[in-house]
């Protein structure tokens, strides 16, 4: 065991000056005193015992006259032999400028070989004759090192898997980007099993704990030379490669791993997992920085839909000062009443006839100019905002549609469009119910439309959600359905109220016969789920004929309306009333 640093203060220099000085008296006076001192004590020359103390005797398991003549390396462990003959050498040198005294700790073994730790004081001193002199004063701390060590793996190790936790992995990486200059590349990885979460709520914690020990025993095997491993809590493990190369190829065997089944007790199941990278200098030069834009690479890897690999990509510094003042803006502009609705007639393909319509976000900054939703959704989607603009959206169609009932507009059913992140992070039912109630309405004026990506990022926690809604009395749609990677499986234990066909297939449709086929496949089941379905995009008179034919129930698009103002929405609505 390499020599560590003493944790110990050294003895009191008043004290090394009163053991010297007694030193020059009588040999028997000197060691008479030294008998009485519980600690080992040894004096040595050459390498040489010359004289031990009793306590010396008990803690080597030798009779202390057995000590003398022996040499002082046979006590010491073999790793340390080195240590202590360069530590013996330099203290001799030292003795000419007047530095004395030497503290460590060293690996030493008792006279059966038993090893232990020992932490020793040291006095360079010279006899009558001029020689050196060595007095070691000799601690067992073996207890004191073993409680160091078991606090040392409680601060950096985690229990579960025995691999470092993210203390340590924050530790290593500060102290490996120390070593070696920035030309030297190097990689970061985050990993995170998607959805794992279910396997807790399925199994329990105890199955899941058993399932992240198999991940991790799979990490070390496919991580290879180079690597440090880390579990940084719950299902996330961090990675650092001393090379970026190493870090590709590693991460395609890790990639094979999860190709596996995972088999735990009788259950056998797969998972997948997200991955980003961030490499260092090029992402960042120190371990925050390049741990967060590995991070950042991860999220990016599963909003892709998981399974997979990112790598971090600097943003040009225009788009993000943009983004940046974008979502300040957003923020202002939600106080200042920036914000305002649009509403887009759904029309009874058979009737003709306006039967619901959907609430449009918009934001009109003070100059006038019109902020497009697809520039400001997405960013408010990352920030957490979309959260408050979407309770703003929720409360202003409710204030809405209280209006139009008074109007004698009972039967208009209004749709809202409700974010994934408004699931993740709200009561949703909560708000929902507490809106009907301030404005006295009905809960079937109100449609949830929730888009099919958004429902398979938390497919059952927010099938469960949506339930709970329909229960209430809220209607539900899924919007751009047919686009999604799964779009059937969730519907085994959730049956929305409505299907919105994606416009893309709309679109297709006519000059695409399987395009065709898809639509009418989907508009069959959904009508044999007993499900509406509402046709999104349509801007044509030759897409809506194509429509009736398939028995489309309601259809949306510029071809009928594009969006307007509640104002104007109303008007037409009462023209409506009045030509029936």
């Amino acid at each position: 065991m390499a020599k560590r640093q003493a944790r110990s203060e050294p003895l009191q220099q008043s004290t090394w000056q009163e053991i010297e000085q007694r030193a020059f008296d009588s040999r028997d006076t000197r060691l008479d005193l030294l008998e009485f001192i519980p600690d080992a004590i040894i004096l040595h020359q050459d390498g040489v015992i010359r004289f031990a103390n009793q306590a010396a005797g008990q803690l080597f398991g030798l009779d202390a006259k057995t000590l003398q003549g022996q040499p002082i390396l046979r006590f010491v462990h073999g790793n340390c032999h080195m240590q202590v003959q360069s530590d013996l050498f330099q203290m001799e040198n030292e003795m000419i400028s007047g530095r004395r005294t030497h503290c460590g700790e060293y690996q030493m073994v008792r006279s059966d070989g038993t090893p232990f730790a020992a932490e020793t004081s040291c006095l360079m001193m010279q006899t009558r004759d001029g020689r050196p002199e060595v007095v070691s004063f000799i601690r067992d701390v073996t207890d004191r090192q073993r409680l160091y060590e078991s606090l040392t793996q409680i601060a950096y190790y985690d229990t579960l898997t025995r691999l470092p936790n993210r203390n340590r992995f924050i530790e290593y990486l500060e102290e490996i980007l120390m070593v070696g200059g920035s030309d030297r590349k190097r990689a970061i990885l985050v990993l995170d099993v998607d959805r794992f979460k279910y396997v807790n709520d399925s199994f329990g914690h105890a199955f899941g704990d058993s399932v992240i020990q198999e991940i991790g025993k799979r990490l070390r095997m496919s991580a290879g030379m180079g690597s440090f491993i880390a579990r940084m809590g719950g299902d996330e493990f961090g990675l650092v490669f001393d090379d970026i190369e190493l870090a590709r190829d590693a991460t395609k065997r890790v990639l094979r791993q999860f190709d596996k089944p995972i088999q735990v007790e009788e259950h056998e199941f797969y998972l997948t997992p997200s991955i980003g990278i961030a490499e260092y200098p090029r992402d960042g030069k120190d371990a925050a920085t390049l741990l967060k834009h590995a991070d950042i690479a991860m999220y990016w890897a599963k909003e892709s839909g998981g399974n997979g690999l990112r790598e971090y990509v600097q943003p040009p510094v225009d788009t993000w000062m943009r983004n940046v003042q974008l979502d300040a803006n957003m923020r202002h502009g939600l106080a200042r009443q920036e914000f305002f609705l649009l509403y887009q007639p759904k029309v009874d393909v058979r009737t003709r006839r306006t039967v619901g319509v959907e609430a449009l976000l918009r934001w009109q900054l003070p100059e006038g100019r019109i902020v497009s939703p697809t520039e400001f959704i997405p960013l408010a989607e990352q920030t957490g905002f979309i959260v408050p603009l979407g309770r703003y959206v929720l409360h202003q169609a409710c204030r809405q549609i209280a209006l139009w009932r008074k109007l004698g507009l009972t039967s208009l059913v209004v749709s809202i469009n409700v974010s994934a992140k408004q699931f993740q992070h709200v009561n949703l039912l909560k708000e929902v119910s507490e809106a009907l109630k301030e404005w006295s309405l009905p809960p079937s004026c109100l449609d949830i439309e929730i888009t099919e990506s958004a429902v398979m990022q938390n497919p059952r926690d927010t099938a469960a959600a949506l339930c709970k809604l329909k229960e209430l009395g809220v209607r539900v749609s899924i919007d751009d359905f047919g686009s999604g990677f799964s779009s059937f499986g969730y519907l085994r234990e959730f049956i929305p109220t409505t299907i919105k066909i994606d416009q893309s297939f709309v679109h297709r449709m006519v000059s695409d016969m399987r395009e065709q086929a898809i639509v009418s496949t989907l508009i069959q089941m959904a009508h044999h789920l007993d499900m509406e379905v509402v046709a999104e995009g349509v801007e044509t008179e030759e897409q809506l004929a194509m429509l009736q034919t398939m028995r489309c129930d309601v259809v949306q698009g510029f071809y009928f309306c594009q969006p307007k103002d509640a104002g104007l929405v109303e008007r037409h609505l009462l023209d409506e009333e009045a030509i029936v």
